[in-house]
């Protein structure tokens, strides 16, 4: 990443405008902002102060230490993961704001811990989510501007999701009519060239990964079907749907518990105690099995894991639901409650 790139993103970040920055360094406003799209440089005895304005270092500002690898990141998100698992969602974030201290330019890092905080706290809920939210807002900005297309293309959705859920619809509709169509099936086009030169375990593993995505896509547009059709007054086909949702989930070879997952989504929107509770009896029975897709023929090539800690985590989710959240409210004075939370026990 160019120095311009680094000072622009560095002097966002603490919340700084050009001018507050000139002002600082005793220099005027068009010189940062200069500096800021790679047209002149700052002289050199400006850098240390420049730096420390920043938040950060001459080493981090000039970017001897600019990336990682695509391995590392991963590696380093599955580590964000362990940290709040056991010490919490703040520690994690905590963690990721000093590993992106070390690496202000790497977008893919920032997307990359960016897109697994966003998503953690239905797992490890913060006291204070909000504070977070606004951070994590500032992060996807930014990198709505990035170089790298794949990682300015990977936060729209999540622009989108936030416009859409603060009633800014016309920021969302101009988003939505932004993204890019997508030409070729980069995917599906490696995997035929792969199996055209008979490597046939790299090609099935590419095809197995495709058909797990398009498992989940299609979930999730069943659900929101479903929900179409009960607010409309259809219960008849939202019935159909949420059938048709649970063959799909068990020919298609996905978690066991996700076949239970409409039945019990439309038993909330109906707030049917006595459906709810056979919905949500099945859907914790099945979180209880233990799921190996490397074990069925779809998915032979998927790499076996340790554990089963997302079946875990929704286990305890679905019971601090069913005892503190209001979704599941209308449950609690009926005669299926205490029944329910005994399938803890």
């Amino acid at each position: 990443m160019k120095l311009g790139q680094i000072i622009r993103e560095r002097r966002k970040n603490c919340g700084l405008t050009q001018e507050q920055v000139a002002q600082a360094l005793g220099v005027s406003a068009p010189a940062v902002n200069k500096w800021e799209r790679d047209v002149s440089f700052p002289d050199i005895t400006l850098l240390p102060p420049l730096a420390r304005l920043l938040g950060t270092d001459l080493n981090t500002l000039l970017s001897f230490r600019e990336t990682l690898t695509d391995m590392e990141i991963t590696s380093f998100v599955n580590g964000l993961d362990e940290t709040a698992q056991r010490q919490g969602y703040g520690a994690a974030f905590q963690a990721a704001c000093g590993k992106l201290r070390e690496f202000p330019s790497c977008d893919r890092l920032r997307y990359a811990a960016a897109m697994y905080l966003y998503g953690a706290p239905a797992f490890y809920p913060p006291p204070d989510e909000e504070v977070y939210r606004t951070q994590l807002e500032q992060w996807f900005q930014s990198l709505s501007e990035s170089a790298d297309p794949e990682v300015r293309q990977g936060v729209l959705p999540v622009l989108i999701s936030r416009f859409r859920q603060q009633g800014e619809f016309e920021k969302a509709r101009q988003l939505i009519d932004s993204l890019p169509v997508p030409v070729v099936d980069k995917e599906g086009q490696l995997a035929l060239l792969l199996a055209q030169e008979q490597k046939w375990e790299e090609a099935a593993s590419l095809w197995e990964r495709k058909v797990m995505k398009l498992a989940t896509d299609l979930q999730t547009a069943l659900l929101h079907l479903m929900e179409a059709a009960e607010r409309e007054g259809r219960q008849q086909d939202a019935d159909s749907i949420a059938l048709v949702y649970q063959n799909i989930s068990q020919l298609l070879g996905l978690a066991p518990w996700t076949a239970h997952n409409a039945h019990f989504q439309l038993a909330v929107l109906r707030q049917d105690p006595a459906m709810c509770a056979q919905a949500l009896q099945e859907l914790v029975s099945a979180l209880k099995e233990p799921w190996r897709p490397w074990k069925t023929p779809l998915y032979r090539h998927t790499p076996p894991k340790e554990g089963d800690g997302l079946s875990h985590r929704l286990l305890s989710l679905l019971r601090e639901e069913l005892e503190q959240g209001k979704d599941l409210e209308f449950l609690k004075n009926t005669p299926q409650y205490q029944e329910l939370l005994r399938l803890w026990q």
